[in-house]
């Protein structure tokens, strides 16, 4: 094959997942957080002498993991060919903990993940640096020059805002005039997101929750005790994962460091709602605002949350950290935050059946989570399953594929699955048949879908005032599901 070929190929591709919307861009896991009604964790004063923290009354989704140097690579390669507001800090490609390497002149400069360093959190980003990385984000993750279509506007407004903008007498935000803008759709969290998303737990004592029934834990592993120290192998891999592990006080040995970042996740304690490394690693810029006192009066500081890979106290949940404008380290990192959607529980982007399927599992364990409460009664039930194909997907039940409609297609699909009634438990999904959520494809699914009469009425959208009574041709398919007990192959 010609090397004229395969360019052509090549750039064919290229132009197919570009321009048909398949291109794969920084993909970032959060989960949700819900339970709007919770209070402030008035048992914690914080070491600055302030209270309380915590209390959100609106559904948000945050990051499950801290931002990765490969994530930021991929950030850094969209918008840094120039870098003027220097998000990209040259301690990242010589710092021993350091996660990036720079190539080039600029105007063609280029990013690499250094070894070993990919699934470890970047760090020595300043707090407009993780701004930026949002706005980014909100932006739809753009290519081009940093500018107000990629970098400096959308979430926050930050019309040249640099690392010393605070203390330089030029016309730039200072750190107490950028907040965050109506309708964002990822930012920082805020400083009591970021608390009730490690923090919060709605169980009583008695249900597993924090004693006394304070719903708050001390630290973000759901533990009143001081998480294990994490150990790593020679890449900065946890070796002793738990439920009560951290990296912090120079546990992770490698690459020559007293002390280094380690795989994101990697201790697997997760806070209540699941996410991970709330407890060590890196310091997490929050979006808040903290005055600091100085001899010649306050000044407009932004904290950090979370603890770092070299210290304990920080990430007790009394402990809060101010930093100027011009502050970072190996220890400054960042995780992000999301506007919540209905539309797409599971946080990938995108409608689709993975996220019925989470909520049935979620109804299964009678999760306490009232993100998925998506009727608002308070509680998360069959309720939420029936709203969520109606109203959110805009379906029937017994619609397989999610093409807005319930018809012999369906049957079809899910006939040739053969997971009808196989005796493996909990194996099937709504787009292998398990309409009733129960985690098995069996005769009370098709009961389900035709109780709720969608059957080939065409498209949810159209359906008008009505429903018709059950056709014979609902009675032939019901008698065709009794069938697949026979005709489906055991395993």
């Amino acid at each position: 094959m010609s090397n004229h070929t395969t360019t052509f190929r090549s750039c064919l591709l290229l132009w197919v997942l570009t321009y048909c919307g398949l291109a794969i861009g920084v993909e970032i896991q959060t989960v949700p957080i819900g339970l709007t009604d919770n209070l402030d964790d008035v048992n914690r004063v914080a070491n600055d002498g302030t209270c309380c923290y915590g209390a959100v009354p609106y559904k948000y989704r945050i990051g499950q993991y801290e931002v990765t140097n490969e994530q930021y690579t991929e950030y850094l390669n969209a918008i840094a060919a120039s870098d003027p507001y220097d998000v990209y800090n040259p301690e990242m490609g010589t710092h021993i903990r350091g996660g990036i390497s720079r190539s080039g002149e600029s105007g063609s400069y280029t990013y690499s993940v250094r070894p070993n360093m990919a699934n470890k959190p970047v760090n020595f980003i300043l707090v407009w640096d993780a701004m930026r990385f949002v706005n980014w984000l909100h932006n739809g993750q753009p290519t081009g020059a940093q500018d107000a279509s990629t970098t400096e506007d959308g979430v926050y407004t930050l019309n040249g805002v640099n690392s010393f903008s605070w203390t330089e007498p030029f016309d730039a935000p200072k750190n107490n005039t950028v907040g965050r803008n109506e309708g964002a759709r990822w930012f920082l969290p805020s400083e009591d997101e970021w608390y009730k998303s490690a923090y919060y737990d709605p169980r009583t004592e008695a249900q597993g929750g924090p004693p006394g029934d304070t719903h708050y834990w001390y630290y973000g592993t759901q533990s009143n005790q001081a998480p294990q120290l994490a150990r790593t192998d020679a890449e900065g891999n946890v070796i002793n994962p738990g439920p009560n592990v951290a990296n912090y006080r120079h546990s992770a040995l490698w690459n020559s460091a007293v002390g280094n970042v380690a795989n994101v996740g990697g201790a697997n304690s997760a806070t209540y709602f699941g996410a991970f490394d709330q407890a060590g690693n890196v310091w997490e810029w929050t979006d808040t605002i903290i005055e600091k006192s100085f001899s010649d009066g306050l000044r407009p500081y932004r904290g950090v949350r979370g603890g770092c890979w070299d210290d304990w106290f920080w990430m007790f949940n009394a402990f809060r950290r101010p930093y100027g404008g011009d502050n970072s380290g190996d220890c400054h990192g960042l995780r992000v935050a999301r506007a919540f959607s209905a539309d797409d529980l599971n946080g990938d982007g995108t409608l689709d059946v993975e996220d019925i399927d989470l909520l049935s599992a979620q109804v299964r364990q009678r999760t306490l989570n009232t993100a998925y409460d998506l009727d608002d009664d308070q509680i998360v039930d069959r309720d939420d399953r029936r709203f969520w194909v109606e109203h959110v997907a805009k379906t029937y039940f017994g619609d397989a594929n999610l093409d807005g409609q319930f018809n012999s297609s369906d049957i079809v699909h899910v006939s040739t699955i053969n997971e009808y009634e196989d005796g493996i438990e909990a194996n099937s999904t709504w787009a292998t048949g398990d309409w009733d959520g129960d985690g098995e494809f069996s005769s009370g699914d098709f009961v389900y879908a035709f109780m709720h009469d969608g059957y080939e009425l065409g498209p949810r959208q159209s359906r008008i005032a009505a429903v018709p009574e059950p056709s014979c041709g609902i009675i032939v398919l019901l008698i065709f599901a009794v069938a697949l007990r026979s005709s489906f192959v055991r395993k």
